[in-house]
C-alpha cells in the first residue's frame, strides 16, 4: 500500500496536520432514536458510518469487508465505561 497525503493549501510549505477527539452529537443520536435505533446502535452507527470514507478507499473489497467486520465484532469491546 501507498500512503497518500491530501494537501488543500496551495502552499505546501504551510501545509499542516490535526485531529480532534469530542462527543458524538446528540442531536444525531435523537434523530435516530426518533427512527426506531437504541441508543447504543444510533452510536454504533454514527460511528461506524465516520470510518466508512476511510475503509471505502481500501483499494481491495475483501480487505474493506473484513475490516469492517473486524469494526464490528469489536464494537462491544471498544465501549468507555460509564461514569
Amino acid at each position: 500500500a501507498i500512503p497518500s497525503l491530501e494537501i488543500d493549501q496551495p502552499d505546501v510549505r504551510r501545509a499542516s496536520h490535526a485531529s480532534s477527539v469530542g462527543p458524538i452529537d446528540e442531536t444525531q443520536i435523537f434523530y435516530l432514536m426518533s427512527r426506531g435505533l437504541s441508543r447504543e446502535e444510533a452510536r454504533k452507527s454514527i460511528v461506524l458510518g465516520f470510518l466508512e470514507p476511510v475503509v471505502a478507499r481500501i483499494p481491495l473489497g475483501d480487505a474493506q469487508d473484513r475490516l469492517r467486520q473486524l469494526l464490528e465484532d469489536k464494537w462491544p469491546a471498544a465501549q468507555p465505561v460509564a461514569a
